[in-house]
């Protein structure tokens, strides 16, 4: 005898614009949109600089490029980071889906607000680009605070500290503040943004690390771990309200010797041979190097410009990081084997080479000024665009594995 059931597979999910893979999980829009925007910023300021255009509407060109660095492409990959992490680190969701296009809409929004800030009223411009980084706060803050994790509750003060931040950058240029704090929002973001990736950098690397080299090859010292992070929020607070103060250039001396230390005890030397581990390790130098640089700049030291210091910070600690542990977030989170490909090699040494060139020449080799920017630049958006041909079509498809996310 014969029994026939009827099939109960249910039919195939129809493909719709919300179920894409794509919006499957945060880092996947936001890594995308923040390659693509770290490969087009650069090129557009070489234009922009030495070719004297116009450019961010009131903000001026200066103020367009730091604020579309600090507000635009670092706070993408933050997102796209956040986003991915805290579902691990608290055991519960964070937006996807179509909540998630409408988060990445106000980033992309606040994006193009900007790039055409002269020719649409600034007042619009500012009212959407404001929206991103509170909505972004907020989706972060609801399941880090259901699920009751002090270790991770730092992170929405320092959120909403840089929405706050990129809120009075806009007054200034609307006249509501003093025009003077417009260059004081710049200030607490870069600050608040290093004060991030000290954070993460300092809790992923050396986990990143131990699973590749092997238990008992990292040492993690915790005061070293704790003095560093009191530091940088100590200069964070310093640099903000009193950037050339002898107490400010102190903690930056100390906050850039404390993270040097923390690298102290995490194996580096034995990561030369994995890609996807030394180019995190030579980010998070970048954030010693560059406080230790304000520090000395601040003492006027060795004739240590700020801008050395500042460039140290962002093209280097921020930009080697991103572009670092999105190569390495994006192929875990994606099912794949945590192996750099080739080219992503080469664009790991572009980034590291672009940021060196421009922290370091205009200081030690102030007449090659103007062609290590143009050099630097070109080395930036070529690491870029390899990021974008390799990372594309895998952030774009579902998880090798089937998993979702």
């Amino acid at each position: 005898m014969q029994l026939n059931f009827p099939n109960t597979q249910t039919a195939e999910e129809p493909r719709t614009l919300a179920n894409a893979a794509v919006w499957a999980c945060g880092f996947r829009p936001f890594f995308l949109g923040g390659a693509a925007l770290a490969a087009l910023l650069i090129g557009a300021w070489l234009v922009v600089f030495f070719g004297g255009h116009a450019m961010g509407g009131p903000a001026g060109a200066v103020g367009w490029h730091a604020h579309e660095m600090l507000f635009g492409f670092v706070a993408a990959i933050i997102a796209g980071f956040l986003l991915t992490a805290v579902p691990k680190w608290t055991r519960t969701k964070t937006i996807t889906g179509p909540k998630l296009i409408i988060l990445f809409t106000l980033w992309l929004a606040g994006r193009a607000g900007l790039a055409m800030a002269g020719l649409i009223p600034y007042a619009a411009v500012a009212a959407v680009d404001v929206l991103f980084l509170p909505a972004l706060a907020t989706a972060i803050a609801v399941p880090i605070i259901r699920a009751r994790t002090p270790r991770n509750l730092g992170f929405i003060p320092l959120l909403f500290g840089l929405a706050t931040a990129n809120a009075i950058f806009h007054l200034a240029h609307l006249g509501v503040v003093e025009a003077h704090l417009a260059s004081l929002a710049l200030d607490a973001a870069l600050a608040i943004i290093v004060v991030i990736v000290a954070i993460i950098g300092g809790r992923v690397i050396p986990f990143f690390t131990v699973n590749k080299v092997g238990y008992g090859t990292v040492e993690r010292r915790r005061p070293v771990d704790i003095a560093a992070i009191i530091l940088s929020v100590a200069w964070l607070f310093s640099f903000i309200f009193w950037p050339t103060a002898t107490v400010t250039g102190a903690l930056a001396l100390g906050a850039g010797a404390a993270n040097l230390g923390r690298m102290y005890g995490w194996a580096t030397l034995k990561t030369k041979k994995v890609p996807l581990l030394w180019v995190l390790h030579a980010g998070y130098f970048f954030v010693g190097a560059g406080l230790v640089l304000y520090g000395l700049s601040v003492f006027q030291l060795f004739d240590v410009p700020r801008s050395a210091a500042l460039h140290g910070l962002t093209a280097g600690a921020m930009g080697i990081l991103c572009l670092g542990m999105m190569a390495r977030v994006s192929l875990g989170h994606t099912g794949r084997q945590l192996q750099a490909h080739p080219i992503m090699t080469v664009a790991f040494a572009l980034v590291v080479l672009a940021a060196t060139i421009r922290t370091f020449v205009p200081w030690l080799a102030p007449e090659f000024y103007g062609p290590s920017i143009t050099i630097s630049g070109v080395l930036w958006t070529a690491a870029w665009v390899l990021f974008l041909i390799i990372y594309v079509p895998i952030l774009l498809s579902p998880r090798a594995d089937g998993r979702p996310g």
